[in-house]
């Protein structure tokens, strides 16, 4: 907190007219903030700090002005003749004179919980599913990585997100690619941001074969620890009209193009264990397969909310997946033996 303290008294405006010394009881001696900071306050009317600032230092009765070498200014007060209260940019943090008694106070020794981080966004689920913004395979996880990121992104991070924009070492040519590039990258990342509320194609189709590569699956993944892609389902229940799968918003997803990648949130572990199928010929046909084949390649259009990115990540409140499940008599992985809605 006071390495964030010295950086806003550095940055004010500089002090024109400092008051005249106090004949008070001299400020002297060093005092440390809560979080382990220390200002010294020497006889000489100069101060040092051990964020490796200094200046000068004034005292009108209780009002205490710190002129830093920089030429800026910020003031303060004294609280008593142990504690000095410096204020900056809406800060305010009390320094307590080394080994008097009000150092060893709980409010001397303890620091300041840190501030709580801001409540994440959460899905308004009554949005209907056809206002859910459609992303273009496969590039879909880079780009909400990149329009959602929490920082700013460098002009080199950008580039990644272009055909051809990864390492250029022509100076003019890179060039030629931002001036001719990064303005319509940069429109849209912008309409990207205008809703966090997407749906693209996700699959456990392994992204290594001709045929898997040609219908565009692989390109994002949808990891639920299944081994070799196939998800295996159990026996259909009866009682709950579906078949009980590994739970599908227990992973997240992967891209194999971009390098970015997707989080699930566990805050609802009881759903997405189940595919739903309660035509009962449906059923049939799907559980006659099971006992065939066992696994089975996932194709699911997936309904998610965005509510955060970070280096590469998003995170994805998943809210509907429309499952496909796919024939592994099909080498292409087009057949769909059938299908189910989880609401997640």
């Amino acid at each position: 907190m006071f390495t964030a303290l010295l950086a806003a008294l550095t940055a004010c405006g500089s002090h024109q007219e400092p008051p005249v010394q106090s004949t008070a009881t001299p400020l002297l001696g060093a005092y440390r903030a809560p979080d382990g900071a220390v200002v010294e306050f020497l006889a000489d009317g100069r101060f040092r700090t051990s964020g490796a600032t200094a200046g000068r230092f004034t005292v009108e009765g209780n009002r205490v002005v710190l002129d830093f070498n920089t030429g800026k200014a910020r003031t303060g007060e004294r609280l008593g003749p142990d504690v000095v209260r410096l204020d900056a940019e809406g800060m305010s943090v009390r320094f307590y004179r080394l080994g008097s008694a009000a150092a060893q106070t709980p409010e001397a020794t303890q620091a300041p919980p840190p501030p709580p981080e801001p409540a994440k966004p959460v899905p308004d689920r009554s949005v209907p599913l056809t206002q859910y913004t459609p992303l273009a395979e496969p590039d879909a996880l880079p780009w909400l990585a990149a329009a959602f990121s929490e920082r700013p992104l460098t002009e080199d991070e950008k580039l990644l997100l272009l055909p051809g924009g990864e390492g250029v070492a022509d100076a003019f040519a890179r060039k030629d690619l931002v001036d001719r590039q990064l303005p319509a990258l940069d429109a849209r990342l912008e309409a990207l941001k205008k809703s966090r509320y997407v749906r693209f194609t996700a699959t456990t189709v392994p992204s290594n074969g001709a045929a898997a590569d040609a219908n565009g699956a692989g390109a994002i993944w949808l990891v639920n620890g299944a081994s070799g892609g196939r998800v295996v389902l159990e026996p259909y229940d009866l009682e709950r009209k579906g078949f009980p799968v590994p739970c599908l918003n227990r992973g997240g997803l992967a891209s194999f193009r971009g390098g970015a990648n997707a989080t699930f949130p566990f805050d609802a572990p009881e759903r997405g264990c189940l595919l739903p199928v309660a035509d009962e010929a449906a059923a049939r046909v799907l559980e006659a397969a099971r006992v065939k084949f066992g696994g089975f390649y996932l194709r699911a259009d997936v309904y998610a909310f965005v509510a955060g990115a970070n280096d590469g990540s998003v995170e994805l409140v998943p809210v509907r997946l429309v499952v496909s499940v796919l024939d592994p008599a099909d080498p292409g992985h087009r057949t769909v033996l059938g299908t189910a809605s989880v609401e997640l």
